[in-house]
């Protein structure tokens, strides 16, 4: 009987994460079919195959990969005289203060990841909830945006101020171009007042000029244009 499990024991030893994976995730589906069918009453075309599968599935992770990573791997390295201690008598180990602390810290430290698991997954769960909720909930959010932006944003806000902007720029130019022109005016109005003034002195000047020639030299014309020269000279000096 031994040399019939020796080839199993020795490939457990050569490969335990694998055996113990594999013995573990076993273990698992057979207590569930075995469940179902003595404690349930089902028949095997009955079964739940996928519950089986699920309890395959997790006794292989958690009780196969993760016990033996935390109990194999990790607890030596942190609790050193734990697994020295296991292996004593009791009354050796009721002697054995060190190796009590060991266990207990131990102990503590199981206790303590499995909170943080724990801790881990309800986490995991509520932000699986919240990004369900959210897929759920996002056509609501858009018709709400889409609302707000053309029952609220555009016709209260964004249109009064657009049209109100463009209609303060163009009278605001008309008042620029209106100053320009009244500038330009008084600027031509400036420039050519002299030049009215002047051609409006110069005929009134020769006027008077004939009138006071005709009243010196009476009727005679040839005295009447030297007067008149000698005036024009006069008034050009």
């Amino acid at each position: 009987m031994s040399s019939l499990f020796r080839p199993v024991v020795r490939f457990g030893k050569r490969h335990p994460v694998i055996f113990g994976t594999a013995l573990a995730g076993t273990k698992g589906a057979a207590v569930d079919v075995a469940m179902q069918t003595s404690y349930e009453g089902k028949s095997l075309e009955e079964l739940d195959w996928r519950r089986t599968r699920l309890f395959f599935l997790f006794n292989s992770c958690f009780c196969g990969m993760w016990q033996y990573a935390l109990f194999v791997k990790l607890m030596p390295r942190l609790c050193p005289a734990a697994e020295a201690f296991a292996l004593k008598p009791i009354a050796e180990k009721l002697k054995d203060a060190p190796g009590m602390k060991q266990c207990l810290l131990q102990v503590l430290l199981v206790v303590l990841v499995v909170l943080v698991v724990l801790v881990v997954l309800v986490v995991l769960v509520l932000l699986v909830l919240l990004l369900l909720l959210f897929l759920l909930l996002l056509p609501l959010t858009l018709a709400l945006q889409v609302a707000i932006e053309n029952g609220v944003n555009n016709p209260l806000l964004y249109f009064p101020v657009f049209y109100s902007l463009k209609v303060s720029v163009l009278v605001l130019v008309l008042l620029v171009l209106l100053t320009l022109v009244v500038v330009l005016v008084l600027v031509l109005v400036l420039l050519l007042t002299p030049f009215l003034l002047l051609a409006q002195g110069v005929p009134g000047r020769r006027a008077g000029q004939r009138a006071a020639a005709e009243a010196c030299v009476g009727g005679d014309p040839a005295l009447r244009k030297d007067v008149e020269g000698g005036c024009t000279s006069a008034s050009l000096l």
